[in-house]
């Protein structure tokens, strides 16, 4: 142990700074977190894809961590930080959380009703469309024209 040092490669307030940085930080990864919450909550997930959602989650999660501990901890992974970043994602999920993801989830379903509402508005015209005489045999020239002859 060299003389002088505490244990401590910090200081009181250079951690206090960095465990408001990591629940900052954990309350950013509850934001996306949400993006997948309301997106599961429109439209319908099976077990596999909500499972790889929560894996590629997982992995965001522990690089940013990683790259938190890197940059700001001088490569040192400790344990405040980590739960500075579960305490910020616990937090944004329990309080703004549920009205962003309810907020989200709302607009998606929206965009979902739009969105099926169009395709069916033009699927019949596009399908009539395409099966029209002149169509087809314009389809016939342009693939006889074709550069791979």
């Amino acid at each position: 142990m060299t003389p002088g040092y505490d244990g401590m490669f910090l200081g009181v307030h250079e951690e206090a700074h960095l465990i408001v940085l990591s629940l900052m930080a954990g309350a950013v990864l509850g934001a996306v977190y949400d993006i997948l919450r309301a997106a599961r909550l429109s439209v319908k997930h099976n077990t596999a894809a909500v499972l790889v959602e929560d894996l590629i989650f997982v992995v965001l999660f522990g690089t940013v961590y990683y790259a938190f501990c890197v940059e700001l901890l001088e490569g040192r992974m400790r344990a405040f930080a980590l739960a500075g970043f579960s305490a910020g994602f616990a937090v944004y999920i329990l309080t703004l959380g549920r009205i962003v993801c309810g907020a989200l989830s709302a607009a998606l379903e929206t965009l979902v009703k739009i969105l099926g509402l169009l395709v069916k508005t033009f699927k019949k015209p596009i399908k009539h469309l395409c099966g029209l005489p002149f169509l087809s045999k314009l389809k016939k020239k342009t693939s006889k024209t074709s550069c791979n002859n």
